[in-house]
């Protein structure tokens, strides 16, 4: 079977879409829960309705069929519980496992996708904590056995797509009360935070690979989104994915 890799320009059409859905679906649910329901109002309501990731969901499945995973052996919706070490399971947001030959099961990857837009401050620990102890957990899992005869290690994938905007983009100060931060850290914006912790991520192998997108709500009607760094791209996430399932 030959090896599917969009080209760089088909992949950033379909990236433009998936944008471009992420950020009219966000208003949409927005606008919805502030007519609808007073504790939903504003940022959170657009939060808490969800989805708005599913266009990357689209993109990505539509990579995996071209590369002959079945579609039943796709998870985008339901049944995307893995087991855990730490926890007993954990949702994630696509899920890819194959039947075995001899009747088992193996899992070949997993993906978190993720997205920020505004409360840099308040959640951008969130969601380096979560990131990493999803990471730990369903690795440590793997060593112990959880998903039976799986080998080697499922592929980790880790999406963040951040609204870009002045508060995100800005040297934000760092508090150093006791000892000193990693000089990296310095004079640096959530945005460069985000795209140093995706870096680190790989550097110490806690996810195989990871993209970071950054857009604004400008980008709705066309999708426009940039990619800070040259090794976070989704088309380096999507060769490394690739590669992953053809050799599975």
């Amino acid at each position: 079977m030959d090896i599917f890799i969009p080209s760089k320009e088909e992949l950033e059409h379909r990236t433009n879409e998936a944008i471009s859905f992420f950020w009219t679906t966000r208003t949409s649910q927005r606008d919805k829960n502030s007519e609808g329901n007073v504790q939903n109002q504003g940022t959170r309501g657009s939060v808490t309705g969800g989805k708005q990731l599913n266009g990357f969901l689209k993109v990505l499945r539509w990579i995996l069929t071209q590369n002959g995973v079945l579609d039943e052996e796709i998870f985008t919706s339901g049944k995307l519980e893995l087991p855990g070490f730490y926890r007993p399971s954990k949702q994630w947001d696509l899920v890819v496992i194959r039947k075995q030959p001899s009747g088992g099961k193996r899992l070949i990857a997993a993906i978190e996708l993720k997205s920020q837009v505004g409360s840099f401050g308040n959640n951008f620990n969130n969601r380096t904590e979560e990131a990493m102890g999803s990471s730990l957990d369903i690795l440590t899992a793997y060593r112990e056995g959880a998903f039976g005869d799986s080998a080697p290690s499922p592929w980790l994938g880790y999406l963040m797509v951040l609204e870009e905007s002045l508060k995100s983009t800005v040297p934000v100060r760092v508090a150093e009360p006791h000892f000193k931060v990693f000089n990296e850290f310095r004079d640096t914006s959530y945005a460069k935070r985000y795209e140093l912790f995706c870096k680190k991520l790989l550097l110490e192998r806690n996810y195989t690979a990871a993209a970071f997108l950054m857009s604004n709500q400008e980008a709705a009607a066309y999708g426009g989104y940039s990619e800070p760094a040259s090794d976070l791209t989704m088309h380096s996430f999507v060769r490394s994915l690739v590669g992953h399932i053809i050799g599975s």
